[in-house]
């Protein structure tokens, strides 16, 4: 299902192919505005910022997993972060942690987005999305990225 603004649901398609959701099964008539009197359908998901995320690692450590292809993982990656691409996401669920938050990332937020989505229809009740991904890790500090080899 897409859920995408309206005149936008083609696009919207285009781009989750893209990240290799390549079915979509139909779209939500009318956008985000149709559900607005029902907010029984809508779920909120937490986000985070870089520089809170940074704060939150140094008083615990926490599950973080990156949603990227893992070429781009491989070229650099949160420290401790393992790479369960987005489109392995729901073959692979098991390996996340259901007993503590799980920070999720990608390389601006759009994939991460996905990702937490999917994963509260999973029943995972405390997940955060990093505001911005990798690209926003890295800005917060330069030190603060593995290359990988």
């Amino acid at each position: 299902m897409i859920v995408a603004t309206p005149g936008m649901e083609e696009s919207a398609a285009t781009r989750r192919g893209r990240i290799g959701f390549d079915t979509a099964i139909g779209y939500l008539e009318g956008g985000m505005e149709a559900v607005r009197d029902r907010p029984d359908f809508v779920r909120r998901i937490d986000r985070i910022t870089a520089p809170a995320f940074r704060d939150l690692l140094e008083s615990a450590p926490l599950p973080v997993v990156d949603v990227r292809f893992e070429r781009e993982w491989r070229q650099e990656a949160i420290p401790g972060s393992i790479n369960i691409p987005l489109n392995q996401l729901r073959q692979r669920i098991a390996e996340i942690p259901t007993d503590r938050p799980v920070v999720v990332y990608c390389q601006s937020g759009q994939r991460s987005s996905t990702a937490a989505s999917l994963l509260v229809q999973a029943g995972y009740t405390h997940i955060l999305d990093l505001i911005g991904g990798i690209g926003a890790w890295k800005v917060s500090s330069a030190q603060g990225v593995t290359q990988h080899v």
